[in-house]
């Protein structure tokens, strides 16, 4: 893991960033970059499910529900809290 950078999975409820990196050769790339999963977009992590999966992840201005193994395949640059 780079300085400043973990995954989506890894991200806690309210943390913000922006998407530094996708696993290109994740089977649901694909899928997520058609939604909007896409370098540069900021995101902001809302919510778990009740039994830890999936999460929700609020994309530029909708709300979407991404399942934690989808979401390790992409890197987050974090936003210092200020």
């Amino acid at each position: 893991m780079k300085n400043g950078t973990l995954n989506l999975a890894a991200m806690k409820s309210g943390q913000r960033g922006k998407i530094a990196e996708m696993d290109l050769n994740h089977p649901s790339c694909q899928r997520m970059m058609a939604m909007g999963f896409l370098i540069g977009v900021p995101v902001e992590f809302l919510r778990v499910a009740p039994m830890g999966d999936p999460i929700a992840i609020r994309l530029g201005s909708q709300v979407l529900s991404l399942r934690r193994a989808e979401a390790a395949a992409i890197t987050i640059v974090c936003q210092e809290v200020v």
